[in-house]
């Protein structure tokens, strides 16, 4: 994994794919949403939910289930891509993946029954 700049995201995909005539499919895969990249003081940096203490838990109630995105209610009619967090580390997860001072618009977002979050080795983990 590797955190860029969006604007050089382009270039890094034709550098890697690079005579690959099929556009790259041995190295596609789904892109995982506890893989993230986030900018620290003018750095891009990539980082690993299940390697920061916004996901360490003792017990299923510790953990919920959200949005990857930055707001949970972002007006999509789409499924979004679900990550497993503290329940109390909502605020840590935003400064995480939003641009900024963004201010979410509240909302009761309603997700389906399963997947859910629970609490494995000390992490809170989609269970499918």
């Amino acid at each position: 994994m590797q955190a860029v700049h969006t604007n050089v995201v382009d270039l890094i995909r034709r550098r890697a794919c690079a005579g690959n005539s099929d556009g790259c499919p041995g190295c596609y895969a789904y892109p995982d949403p506890s893989l993230l990249a986030t900018c620290v003081r003018g750095t891009c940096m990539a980082v690993d939910l299940a390697r920061t203490a916004i996901v360490h838990c003792k017990q299923r109630d510790d953990c919920r289930i959200r949005a990857a995105s930055c707001c949970e209610c972002d007006g999509s009619t789409e499924p979004p891509p679900l990550v497993a967090i503290r329940s109390d580390r909502e605020a840590d997860y935003q400064k995480l993946v939003c641009d900024g001072e963004v201010v979410c618009p509240t909302c009761e977002r309603v997700y389906p029954r399963t997947p859910y979050a629970r609490c494995q080795d000390d992490h809170c983990v989609i269970q499918r």
